[in-house]
């Protein structure tokens, strides 16, 4: 065989092998992609699982308590046995909540009328009136459960999301409103002890406005922003 020869099989044979490697690679990373997607899905289907039992069993708390509240107990400038009976009727939903930082109710103007943590001195009384989950709840005689965005509490310096229930009479009317405020870093403590590949992101969003509640790793600037980007395509996509 003369070198010409030679050289075109020893050609041959080196495509021959790139083509093979080529092809295991590729072989290769459909698979990693497949386990992948397949360890993803797992992930979110236990992360969805849990956060969906919690406010399942939040959203049904907040619901009792409301419907036990009679309309005078809801009234403006509470007496003090007015506040001591809806403490009485609060109180033990708190400690079946790890997750819950505070509970509250509010008069339909959006004064308090308990609060699970109690006022320090000198400060001015709270209020929902402003907030938009309240304002919903009173705008919107058929919304049942409101959400506020993704805040950092004044009191514990933590992440929280605050959960409104409504009280209404017969006729939808607002008389008033039980809420609960949901430490999110709480429900994300274990995301460290999670094993997941380098560059990985969980990320929970809002069904109704697809903003972003929850992130892991944290970044800045990226909470309560509507995820509209690349992942979200995706998503959309199936």
């Amino acid at each position: 065989m003369n070198h010409r020869s030679l050289l075109g099989v020893l050609a041959a044979g080196a495509l021959v092998l790139a083509l093979m490697l080529a092809w295991l690679l590729r072989e290769s990373h459909a698979r990693a992609l497949e386990r992948a997607a397949e360890s993803a899905e797992n992930l979110a289907q236990v992360l969805q699982g849990q956060y969906t039992a919690t406010l399942r069993r939040l959203d049904g708390s907040l619901g009792s308590i409301a419907s036990q509240l009679q309309p005078q107990d809801l009234l403006p400038s509470p007496s003090t046995a007015t506040q001591r009976r809806v403490a009485l009727l609060v109180e033990p939903h708190l400690r079946r909540f790890p997750e819950v930082s505070g509970l509250y109710v509010w008069a339909a103007d959006g004064s308090v009328i308990h609060s699970s943590r109690p006022v320090q001195a000198g400060q001015p009384q709270p209020s929902i009136a402003a907030r938009p989950g309240y304002r919903r709840l009173r705008d919107d005689p058929s919304a049942t459960i409101a959400f506020s965005d993704s805040i950092l509490s004044s009191i514990t310096g933590q992440q929280t999301v605050a959960v409104y229930v409504p009280r209404r009479d017969s006729s939808g009317r607002l008389l008033g409103v039980v809420s609960a405020t949901l430490n999110l870093e709480y429900l994300t403590r274990g995301f460290d002890q999670l094993r997941l590949p380098d560059r990985s992101v969980v990320f929970m969003r809002r069904s109704d406005d697809h903003k972003l509640v929850i992130r892991h790793p944290l970044r800045d600037g990226d909470l309560n922003k509507p995820v509209r980007n690349a992942i979200q395509q995706h998503i959309d996509a199936g």
